[in-house]
Protein backbone atom coordinates (compact mmCIF):
# COMPACT_ATOMS: atom_id res chain seq x y z
CA UNK A 1 0.00 0.00 0.00
CA UNK A 2 3.02 2.18 0.87
CA UNK A 3 4.13 1.68 -2.46
CA UNK A 4 1.13 2.63 -3.71
CA UNK A 5 0.51 6.37 -2.39
CA UNK A 6 4.88 6.63 -3.53
CA UNK A 7 3.73 6.26 -7.10
CA UNK A 8 0.90 8.22 -6.96
CA UNK A 9 2.85 10.92 -5.10
CA UNK A 10 5.31 10.79 -8.19
CA UNK A 11 2.59 10.41 -10.56
CA UNK A 12 1.09 13.44 -9.81
CA UNK A 13 4.12 15.55 -9.16
CA UNK A 14 5.43 14.51 -12.40
CA UNK A 15 2.09 15.40 -14.28
CA UNK A 16 1.53 18.47 -12.71
CA UNK A 17 5.06 19.67 -14.37
CA UNK A 18 7.06 20.35 -10.91
CA UNK A 19 10.15 19.67 -11.76
CA UNK A 20 9.97 22.54 -14.18
CA UNK A 21 8.33 24.98 -11.95
CA UNK A 22 10.78 24.42 -8.91
CA UNK A 23 14.08 24.01 -10.86
CA UNK A 24 16.82 21.43 -10.91
CA UNK A 25 17.69 22.25 -7.39
CA UNK A 26 14.12 21.89 -5.89
CA UNK A 27 13.35 18.98 -8.02
CA UNK A 28 16.72 16.84 -6.32
CA UNK A 29 15.21 18.02 -3.17
CA UNK A 30 12.21 16.23 -3.52
CA UNK A 31 13.46 13.18 -4.82
CA UNK A 32 15.82 12.76 -2.63
CA UNK A 33 13.09 13.07 0.50
CA UNK A 34 10.56 10.69 -1.25
CA UNK A 35 14.05 8.11 -1.81
CA UNK A 36 14.22 8.21 1.60
CA UNK A 37 10.84 7.91 2.39
CA UNK A 38 10.74 4.53 0.54
CA UNK A 39 14.34 3.28 1.53
CA UNK A 40 12.86 3.45 5.51
CA UNK A 41 10.23 1.54 4.82
CA UNK A 42 7.16 4.56 4.26
CA UNK A 43 7.28 5.78 7.73
CA UNK A 44 4.62 8.61 8.77
CA UNK A 45 7.39 10.84 9.40
CA UNK A 46 11.64 10.10 9.37
CA UNK A 47 14.61 12.04 10.98
CA UNK A 48 17.28 13.46 8.88
CA UNK A 49 19.77 16.16 9.41
CA UNK A 50 20.97 18.58 6.15
CA UNK A 51 24.23 17.23 5.79
CA UNK A 52 23.25 13.75 5.06
CA UNK A 53 20.39 15.13 2.97
CA UNK A 54 22.67 17.53 1.17
CA UNK A 55 24.83 13.96 -0.07
CA UNK A 56 21.75 12.64 -1.61
CA UNK A 57 20.44 16.28 -3.25
CA UNK A 58 23.58 17.70 -4.12
CA UNK A 59 22.51 20.73 -2.63
CA UNK A 60 25.02 22.62 0.12
CA UNK A 61 24.00 22.01 3.74
CA UNK A 62 23.27 25.72 4.31
CA UNK A 63 21.48 26.38 1.14
CA UNK A 64 18.96 23.23 2.42
CA UNK A 65 16.89 25.30 4.87
CA UNK A 66 15.59 28.31 2.13
CA UNK A 67 15.17 25.54 -0.54
CA UNK A 68 12.87 23.79 1.51
CA UNK A 69 10.81 26.19 2.70
CA UNK A 70 10.13 27.73 -1.20
CA UNK A 71 9.18 24.35 -2.78
CA UNK A 72 7.28 23.03 0.23
CA UNK A 73 5.12 25.65 -0.64
CA UNK A 74 5.01 25.12 -4.62
CA UNK A 75 5.08 21.65 -4.81
CA UNK A 76 1.45 20.93 -4.07
CA UNK A 77 -0.64 16.95 -4.77
CA UNK A 78 -4.71 17.56 -4.55
CA UNK A 79 -3.58 21.20 -3.57
CA UNK A 80 -1.94 19.50 -0.18
CA UNK A 81 1.80 19.80 0.51
CA UNK A 82 3.55 16.53 0.31
CA UNK A 83 6.07 16.93 3.18
CA UNK A 84 6.00 19.28 6.48
CA UNK A 85 8.81 19.88 8.28
CA UNK A 86 9.80 20.18 12.32
CA UNK A 87 13.15 21.66 13.20
CA UNK A 88 14.32 19.68 16.60
CA UNK A 89 18.16 21.19 17.51
CA UNK A 90 20.48 23.29 15.72
CA UNK A 91 22.62 19.84 16.37
CA UNK A 92 19.73 17.22 15.88
CA UNK A 93 18.42 15.90 12.46
CA UNK A 94 15.03 17.64 11.49
CA UNK A 95 11.67 15.70 11.01
CA UNK A 96 10.08 15.11 7.80
CA UNK A 97 6.38 14.39 7.96
CA UNK A 98 4.10 12.87 5.09
CA UNK A 99 0.93 14.91 4.70
CA UNK A 100 -2.10 12.72 6.72
CA UNK A 101 -4.26 13.54 3.92
CA UNK A 102 -2.49 11.85 1.47
CA UNK A 103 -2.14 9.30 2.97
CA UNK A 104 -5.92 8.83 3.58
CA UNK A 105 -6.50 9.32 0.11
CA UNK A 106 -5.13 6.11 -1.04
CA UNK A 107 -6.01 4.24 1.69
CA UNK A 108 -9.61 4.75 1.51
CA UNK A 109 -9.78 4.40 -2.31
CA UNK A 110 -8.38 0.31 -2.01
CA UNK A 111 -9.69 -0.53 1.45
CA UNK A 112 -13.40 0.96 1.00
CA UNK A 113 -15.01 -1.74 -0.57
CA UNK A 114 -13.63 -4.09 1.64
CA UNK A 115 -14.58 -2.51 5.36
CA UNK A 116 -17.72 -3.55 6.73
CA UNK A 117 -19.51 -0.29 7.81
CA UNK A 118 -19.97 0.31 11.50
CA UNK A 119 -23.18 1.33 13.16
CA UNK A 120 -21.96 5.18 12.95
CA UNK A 121 -20.99 4.85 9.50
CA UNK A 122 -24.69 4.79 8.66
CA UNK A 123 -24.89 8.98 9.04
CA UNK A 124 -22.74 10.64 5.80
CA UNK A 125 -22.34 13.10 8.73
CA UNK A 126 -19.32 11.63 9.83
CA UNK A 127 -17.64 11.10 6.32
CA UNK A 128 -18.15 14.92 4.96
CA UNK A 129 -16.01 17.79 5.84
CA UNK A 130 -18.54 19.83 8.00
CA UNK A 131 -17.23 23.55 7.32
CA UNK A 132 -15.70 23.05 3.48
CA UNK A 133 -17.42 25.61 2.81
CA UNK A 134 -17.32 28.09 5.53
CA UNK A 135 -14.67 30.81 5.54
CA UNK A 136 -11.27 31.09 7.71
CA UNK A 137 -11.81 32.26 11.39
CA UNK A 138 -10.66 35.96 11.83
CA UNK A 139 -8.47 36.44 15.08
CA UNK A 140 -11.62 38.37 16.51
CA UNK A 141 -14.49 36.92 14.84
CA UNK A 142 -15.97 33.73 17.51
CA UNK A 143 -17.69 30.73 16.14
CA UNK A 144 -21.21 30.14 16.08
CA UNK A 145 -23.37 28.48 18.71
CA UNK A 146 -24.82 25.84 15.70
CA UNK A 147 -20.90 25.60 14.54
CA UNK A 148 -20.36 24.52 18.40
CA UNK A 149 -22.53 22.40 18.27
CA UNK A 150 -21.14 20.38 15.47
CA UNK A 151 -17.44 20.75 17.14
CA UNK A 152 -18.77 19.26 20.22
CA UNK A 153 -20.75 16.74 18.86
CA UNK A 154 -18.38 15.49 16.41
CA UNK A 155 -14.77 16.66 17.35
CA UNK A 156 -13.96 17.56 20.73
CA UNK A 157 -16.67 14.97 22.62
CA UNK A 158 -14.69 12.13 20.68
CA UNK A 159 -11.51 13.37 21.58
CA UNK A 160 -12.06 13.57 25.41
CA UNK A 161 -12.65 9.78 25.30
CA UNK A 162 -9.11 8.73 23.23
CA UNK A 163 -6.83 11.61 25.05
CA UNK A 164 -7.78 13.52 28.70
CA UNK A 165 -6.02 16.59 27.53
CA UNK A 166 -9.43 17.44 25.78
CA UNK A 167 -11.34 16.91 28.80
CA UNK A 168 -12.30 20.63 29.66
CA UNK A 169 -12.03 22.25 26.12
CA UNK A 170 -10.32 25.33 25.75
CA UNK A 171 -11.44 28.30 22.83
CA UNK A 172 -7.99 27.67 20.92
CA UNK A 173 -8.93 24.13 20.91
CA UNK A 174 -12.22 24.53 18.90
CA UNK A 175 -10.56 27.41 16.75
CA UNK A 176 -8.22 24.80 15.83
CA UNK A 177 -10.47 21.64 15.30
CA UNK A 178 -12.59 24.77 13.57
CA UNK A 179 -9.47 25.07 10.71
CA UNK A 180 -9.24 21.43 10.49
CA UNK A 181 -12.83 20.78 9.97
CA UNK A 182 -12.39 23.13 6.44
CA UNK A 183 -10.72 20.48 5.72
CA UNK A 184 -10.86 16.51 7.13
CA UNK A 185 -14.31 14.40 8.05
CA UNK A 186 -14.88 14.04 11.53
CA UNK A 187 -13.85 10.39 10.89
CA UNK A 188 -10.75 11.19 9.90
CA UNK A 189 -9.62 13.89 12.68
CA UNK A 190 -10.88 11.02 14.91
CA UNK A 191 -8.79 8.23 13.65
CA UNK A 192 -6.03 10.22 13.57
CA UNK A 193 -6.37 10.95 17.28
CA UNK A 194 -5.86 7.21 18.35
CA UNK A 195 -2.94 6.92 15.96
CA UNK A 196 -1.55 10.24 17.56
CA UNK A 197 -2.15 9.13 21.14
CA UNK A 198 -0.22 5.52 20.28
CA UNK A 199 2.75 7.77 18.70
CA UNK A 200 2.92 9.73 22.03
CA UNK A 201 1.95 13.27 20.25
CA UNK A 202 0.09 15.27 22.99
CA UNK A 203 -1.90 17.80 20.46
CA UNK A 204 -3.72 15.80 17.42
CA UNK A 205 -4.78 19.36 16.92
CA UNK A 206 -1.45 21.44 16.84
CA UNK A 207 -0.43 18.15 14.57
CA UNK A 208 -2.96 18.26 11.38
CA UNK A 209 -2.87 21.82 11.40
CA UNK A 210 0.86 21.87 10.72
CA UNK A 211 0.70 18.87 8.28
CA UNK A 212 -2.43 20.86 6.52
CA UNK A 213 -0.49 23.69 5.86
Amino acid sequence: MSQQIHDKITTQYNARNCPETIGQPGHDLIIALLSVWKERGFPDHFEIGNKALSEKCGTGPTNIGPLRKHIFKEVLIDNRRIFSYKSVAKSQPGIYRINPALLKEVVVEKSEPEVKKKPEQKSSTWDIVPFKTLPELSETQGIAHTQLEILNSFGINQLRHIDCRYYTPSTDDARMLYALFRIYTPRYIKEQAKKAKSQGITNVLEWLGACSE
